[in-house]
């Protein structure tokens, strides 16, 4: 008995270890791009998420070098082009779309190239993420778990593959919060930093404008910071630099070359907007004709919503129930829901019943964890500059869907992938307070580590990355040709053999 208790310390001691490892982080990222890449050579052109509308803007810029376009009147099927706030992504998209297209690619072709570009977006962003927990004092072992657990649900690893702008807003989001972290804790005023949080929160916001209310958050608390820290310590010595010898380094010049330039995009079109039309987003029958708008689905569809809505107006209980009924379910339901355009139609899959079962509790457990983790993050000015970007892009994202929710009486836009950029650090603060109360309350808490380690896995295998996607999947789901078309077939097959229920 002694010699098997041995062992297990000798096993639970080392597993720490190996989850620290720079090893375990590149197993993390592998296995992201793997999964993520073989959904994106398998899947018919076009996912859900937008792929189409995404990839045919994208497509829309190739006729042009410029990323403004003078005269949307004449687009038709993508609602207003000529003021889209979030229009950077199919800009810079276009770039290799046009090398495809050169290549003589086709149409599935083009995509494919389209979706590994997203693919590496978002792989790039993983390391970042675990650079922003260790900065706030997770341990290695920690960050490398909250990014492992990151990759986890079925809609982090499918939205990888699809062609949409929320890929390259998760890389630019770690940036600028990376950035921010290191501008709030350096010792002294950190030019770079600051300059790079312009640039990246600017480029961010233009590539999709839901990033506005947390780059304004970080905006404040990086003014408020140098006020209070330069009041305290002396503005003067805070702020003292080598200012010739900054200015000397190549890498300074590209830096507030690309910061103009950010700069000058964000206030063409988003402080543009808002003194043209009162709003960074207008709507499309704004800038263009209703028969225009009439012809994108999107536009269509609310049009009609909104004709048919009673018009209940936005009250406390009205609100409560939103957010309870529907808001928090769906913000979590979501996340398992995979699947997109196949030759019968749109079809999708939610995974395996225990995954659907347990990941409602999984998110309350969570929740408890990060609202006893915020009492620690406050105090800490790393952590309290993304606690406060959170809180403030959550506020406009609930109070954005309700406004759709009072307007057209049914819930839309309610989506886990909304809220992806802050996810790994919100899975990195839930397991650090759960490793935190194992440390304090239990007698063997490596014990209790390693069981859940064991759950995490166990659940895994119900789902988890592109499992979902291929028990879910069949022939049609399959684009005709693919490079991968002959071995989905026996991935499905492993995938499904440790599921239970499919």
């Amino acid at each position: 008995m002694s010699r098997v208790r041995t062992v297990a310390t000798g096993v639970a001691t080392r597993i720490p270890r190996i989850i620290g490892s720079r090893w375990f982080l590149v197993a993390v990222v592998a296995a992201y791009v793997a999964g993520a890449a073989l959904i994106a050579l398998a899947a018919r052109p076009f996912l859900l998420y937008d792929e189409f509308y995404h990839f045919r803007i994208a497509e829309l810029y190739t006729g042009q070098w410029s990323p403004w376009i003078a005269d949307g009147s004449g687009v038709t099927g993508l609602g207003d082009v000529e003021r889209l706030s979030s229009y950077l992504f199919h800009w810079l998209m276009s770039f290799p779309l046009r090398v495809a297209q050169a290549a003589g690619l086709g149409e599935y072709g083009q995509v494919v190239v389209l979706r590994l570009l997203c693919v590496a977006f978002s792989a790039a962003a993983i390391p970042i993420y675990r650079g922003v927990l260790r900065r706030i004092g997770l341990s290695a072992a920690l960050a490398n778990s909250a990014v492992a657990v990151f990759i986890l649900p079925p809609v982090v690893m499918f939205l990888g593959a699809t062609v949409n702008y929320d890929n390259l807003l998760l890389l630019l989001a770690a940036g600028c919060f990376a950035l921010a972290v290191r501008a709030f804790t350096s010792e002294r005023a950190d030019v770079p930093a600051i300059v790079s949080v312009i640039a990246l929160g600017s480029a961010a916001t233009l590539v999709k404008t839901a990033f506005l209310p947390a780059f304004a958050a970080i905006g404040v608390a990086l003014v408020v910071n140098e006020v209070v820290r330069g009041r305290a310590e002396g503005f003067r010595s805070r702020w003292s630099v080598d200012a010739a010898g900054w200015l000397r380094r190549p890498t300074t010049w590209l830096l507030l070359a690309a910061a103009f330039a950010a700069v000058v995009l964000f206030v063409e079109r988003i402080v543009g907007n808002v003194l043209a039309y009162g709003t960074p987003d207008p709507d499309c029958a704004r800038v263009q004709t209703e028969e225009l708008c009439r012809t994108f689905g999107v536009w269509r569809r609310n049009e009609a919503l909104e004709a048919a809505a009673a018009g209940n107006p936005i009250q406390l209980g009205n609100g409560l129930q939103f957010l309870i009924v529907d808001w928090l379910p769906e913000s979590v339901r979501t996340a398992l829901v995979v699947g997109g355009e196949t030759a019968r139609g749109i079809q999708t899959s939610e995974g395996s019943p225990i995954a659907q079962t347990t990941v409602g509790w999984v998110a309350v457990v969570m929740v408890f964890l990060v609202v006893l983790a915020s009492t620690h993050a406050l105090r800490n000015r790393a952590a309290r500059v993304l606690a406060i970007a959170f809180a403030t892009y959550v506020a406009a994202l609930f109070w954005t869907n309700l406004g759709h929710f009072v307007r057209f009486d049914v819930p839309l836009a309610i989506q886990a992938r909304y809220q992806l950029m802050f996810l790994p650090l919100l899975i990195g603060a839930a397991i650090a307070m759960f490793a935190r109360v194992l440390d304090r309350t239990q007698r063997s808490p490596i014990a209790w580590k390693l069981a859940a380690v064991v759950v995490a896995v166990f659940l895994a295998f119900q789902g988890a990355g592109a499992i979902t996607y291929l028990v879910g999947s069949d022939d049609s789901w399959i684009m005709p040709g693919s490079p991968v078309e002959g071995i989905v077939p026996i991935l499905r097959r492993l995938a499904a053999f440790g599921v239970i229920g499919v």
